[in-house]
Parts: structure tokens; sequence; C-alpha cells
């Protein structure tokens, strides 16, 4: 076992709330020291105001952010035409805020004039990705491996390191889509939920393993994306830890769960260490 396991968790319970005193005094009373910071809705945006408070309860808590996910707002469309710029602004903040990962998802990467959209005009960037990826003409493919090559140099220009998510689709061509993008600016980061709903995560990892540099820890049916604390769905965990330190991952382990208790994410977190202790 490695005796330096570390743990993060993101305020997933806590995403209708402004982020406050009341989830750090909440992780650090169960025994976490480390965080990953969504860029979404009123929990956490990137003016100044909150920008000060984060730091300020990051001091006054010594709490560690380590990774940040990147402004919703991309991901569901309402501003992908200002993707790029966002990105290199998130990509700075990770920076300013002494975190390490960028987490992204490749629907950063949606044509906005040609998107997937329902009977009620909602646009799905993520599908549309995936959709145009499979047509050979749209250039979507080089579109997003050029995409992540980019957002890589300007990683490694800020010492921070930008980590493509696992998604519910295509979650095989991961190491294709960052082949472009310096090793050393970029990494995927394994959410087991995702790669769960898409087929099976133990293979993935198999798969992925290597340049997994982050990850995302929740569980589901197999079927929804639940993100339910681990141990509680369907996701065989022992293969996962198992096939995670076989790949010699060295990084947080980050819980990131919208259903469920903080008792059961410690609850998670102890039968991780007890499978971790047993290989």
């Amino acid at each position: 076992m490695n005796n330096e396991v570390k743990f993060a968790v993101t305020p997933g319970f806590f995403l209708s709330e402004k982020l406050g005193e009341k989830f750090f005094r909440q992780i650090v009373e169960y025994g976490f020291k480390v965080m990953e910071l969504p860029i979404y809705g009123n929990l956490f945006r990137t003016c100044p105001e909150d920008i000060k408070n984060v730091k300020k309860m990051c001091n006054k808590y010594e709490v560690k952010i380590e990774s940040i996910h990147c402004d919703f707002q991309v991901l569901d469309a309402s501003r992908i035409r200002e993707a790029k710029s966002i990105i290199c602004e998130n990509l700075e903040l990770t920076s300013e805020l002494g975190a390490r990962y960028l987490v992204v998802h490749s629907s950063i990467f949606a044509d906005p004039d040609n998107m997937i959209r329902d009977e009620n005009n909602k646009a799905y960037p993520g599908f549309s990705v995936f959709r145009d990826i499979e047509d050979e003409s749209t250039g979507m493919l080089e579109r997003v491996k050029e995409g992540m090559a980019f957002f890589a140099e300007r990683a490694n220009e800020l010492g921070v390191v930008i980590a493509l998510e696992t998604d519910w689709k295509m979650n095989d061509r991961l190491l294709d889509f960052i082949s472009y993008a310096d090793p050393k600016g970029s990494g995927i980061c394994f959410d087991t939920g995702h790669a769960q709903i898409e087929s099976d995560t133990v293979k993935l990892i198999k798969l992925l393993g290597p340049r997994v540099v982050c990850t995302h820890l929740h569980d589901n049916d197999g079927k929804e994306d639940l993100h339910l604390p681990p141990f509680r769905g369907v996701i065989n965990w022992e293969s996962v830890i198992t096939e995670l330190t076989k790949a010699v991952y060295e990084g947080f382990y980050t819980f990131e769960c919208l259903k469920g208790t903080m008792a059961e994410i410690v609850e998670a977190r102890e039968k991780i260490l007890k499978i971790m202790n047993e290989h």
C-alpha cells in the first residue's frame, strides 16, 4: 500500500448554496483537507468577490484546492461560443488558487452552429461532439485534438495541467483525443460513474490508467449518472482501486457525490484504504 494515499472531496451536497463556512466546517470535521472547486451556478463564480471568499475560507480552515472543474456555463452550452477564452481564464484561476488540475469535458469543443437540440431547443454539446467525431467530414476529431494541445500548452505556461474527463461515450478514444497534447500539461480525469455508464469502469482503467492524473469517485446503477457514494451501486470498487494502484496512480482520490451523506463518503474512504492495505 502507498502510505501517502490522498483523498479529496467536492462540494456536491452544496451545489444549491453559496460556497461558505458550512461546507468547509463539514469537510474538516470529517477529515478532509483537500477539495475540488467547481465553477457552478451560485456556488462559485469567477468574480473577484467569490475568489476572495474561497481564498479566505481555504486559509481559515487550512484546506487546499487540488483541482478545479471548468465553468459549467460552457458545458451546458449557455456560453459555448466563448469556450476558448473561458477555459483559458479557468486555467489562470487554477494557477492563482494554487490548484494543480483543471478538469474539462470534450463538450467544450462543440460547434455552436451545429448542435443537437431537443423540442424545447435545449442544446446537448457533449452528444453533438460525439456525433461529429463519428462523421469525419466535420473535422471534429482534429478540433478536439488540436484544442487539447492548445490548452495543454497554456497549462504548461501556467504550471498547471488540463485533465479531460471520462464521459458517457467514446472513453476508449480519450488517449487519441489528447494525443497531440504535451503530456506535461495534460492528462485524464477518470470519472468512475461516467465510465460505468458507458461500459465497464475496470476495463477502461486498464486502458487509460497510465494517463490518469486525477479522479472523480462516485457510483451508480450502470444506467444513470446518480453520483452515489462508492459501494452504493454496481461498480466493482476492489478492482477499480487495484487497477489504479497497478497504474501507479499517485494523485488524489476525489469523491464527487451528489447524493448520500458525508458519513457514507467516510465509510467509502475507509473501505478503499482497506482494499489498498490488502494489496
